[in-house]
Order: C-alpha cells, then sequence, then structure tokens
C-alpha cells in the first residue's frame, strides 16, 4: 500500500524528512519510489523531488533532509509500497499549473482502469498524463472540471463542491486523496474506509519536535520553527 502525508504550517518551516526504511536499510522493506512536493516560500509555484528507485545514500534522500531551501507552508508526500515498480513520470505527487498557480495531488489507492479511461479529458484535453498512472489521469480530469467552473483555486471552488468532485473519484475504486493549490490543502479519506487517515493540529510549546513510525520521520527541531502550528495528516 501507499503512504500519503501531508503538512500545513500557519508559516515557512522547514521539516527535516528521513525515510525510516531508507535508514535501516532493510531491503525487503525498501519502498519502491517516494516523491515530495512543497511551495517554497509560502509561494504558489510547487517544487518536486522524485526517486523511483531509491537508496541508502541517494542524494535526492539527501537533499530533503539538509537543503536550506525546503522550506514553506505546504507539503505533500507519497511513499509507494515496496512490491510496486515505478517511474520517475508515475511517481507522486503530480504536479499541473493552472489559474496562476501550481496544484499538486497524491493518491493512495486503487481505480478501475477501464473507468478511469473513461474520464472526459476534453477534446482536445486542457491536461494531459505525463506517465501511466489511473491516478494522473483522475487528477487531469479533476482540474478540467475546475477549469470549466471557471475556478483559479480550491478556496473559489469551495468545499462542498470539491467533495462532490472526490466523491465521483471515488467511484472510480479506492481513493485516499490529498490535494494542494498552494494556499490550502485538502484531504479525502475514501467512502468506504480503505486504509487509514489520520490528522493532528499541533499549537506551540511542542514537547515533542519529533513525529515518527516505521516508515517516515518529520523533525520540526529547527529554531524558526519552535513556534509554528501545524496541520499535519497521514496514512
Amino acid at each position: 500500500m501507499s503512504h500519503l502525508l501531508g503538512i500545513s504550517f500557519d508559516s515557512a518551516a522547514s521539516p527535516a524528512i528521513m525515510l525510516r526504511a531508507l535508514a535501516g536499510h532493510d531491503a525487503t522493506k525498501q519502498p519502491a519510489g517516494w516523491g515530495f512536493g512543497w511551495y517554497p516560500a509560502g509561494g504558489l509555484a510547487a517544487s518536486v523531488v522524485k526517486d523511483p528507485v531509491p537508496t541508502r545514500d541517494a542524494a535526492m534522500t539527501a537533499l530533503l533532509h539538509d537543503w536550506d531551501r525546503f522550506r514553506g507552508t505546504v507539503f505533500v508526500g507519497h511513499l509507494k509500497g515496496a512490491e510496486k515498480g515505478a517511474t520517475f513520470q508515475d511517481i507522486h505527487p503530480f504536479s499541473r499549473s493552472h489559474g496562476g498557480r501550481d496544484f499538486l495531488l497524491a493518491h493512495s489507492g486503487d481505480f478501475q482502469p477501464a473507468l478511469v479511461r473513461a474520464l472526459d479529458l476534453g477534446d482536445p484535453p486542457a491536461f494531459e498524463p505525463v506517465g501511466h498512472t489511473d491516478s494522473e489521469r483522475a487528477f487531469c480530469w479533476l482540474l478540467r472540471r475546475l477549469r470549466e467552473r471557471g475556478v483559479r483555486s480550491l478556496a473559489e471552488l469551495g468545499w462542498p463542491e470539491l467533495r462532490t468532485l472526490f466523491r465521483e473519484l471515488d467511484e472510480l475504486g479506492t481513493a485516499n486523496l490529498i490535494l494542494s493549490d498552494g494556499q490550502d490543502l485538502v484531504a479525502y479519506r475514501d467512502t468506504d474506509g480503505f486504509g487509514a487517515f489520520h490528522f493532528v493540529r499541533r499549537k506551540p510549546p511542542h514537547q515533542a519536535t519529533l513525529l515518527e513510525n516505521e516508515n517516515v520521520a518529520v523533525d520540526l527541531n529547527h529554531p524558526q520553527d519552535l513556534s509554528r502550528v501545524m496541520l499535519l495528516v497521514a496514512s
């Protein structure tokens, strides 16, 4: 199963993120790939780093921990299950530009391929998949629906309408989703209860700055981040 992580801060922060499986270097538990997206300095342009075949000493893994520019208000992460192969273009989160901003989407679950192929992307399509995943095609369909409604942000679309669109995607299979437009971070859980989804809102003073499980560790011990309010969503 894939794993999702979404973090929203009240102002720019720089979490140190480490993949536990890589740190332990247990070959039987290594993820097939990972990706992280964020909006540097709280802007609307997203940066995305991906690695389809990570190893313990991979430069991109070290990047998440050491790069000073890994700083923003919204972060979206995706960790693929070890049993699944991956290519670079098929790693989440996916990024597309619309309405003067970048949107990020990460999906955990399985859509029915025939139903996803039947999604109308328009003629010609305004958004097209780069890779081969059903998740990316569903993302392109979702953005087309925003464009049809003439909205440029999630807040402008409105939460009831966004929930309706998520439910349409949910009918295609199983869907836990994290979506952001750089300003808002939205999480949706599969209506049939597929997988676990948890959230916590943390306010200072923080008694613990290290959040971890067997897959991922998030360290919030940067001196500038000790007073940050944050919402964290994770599968």
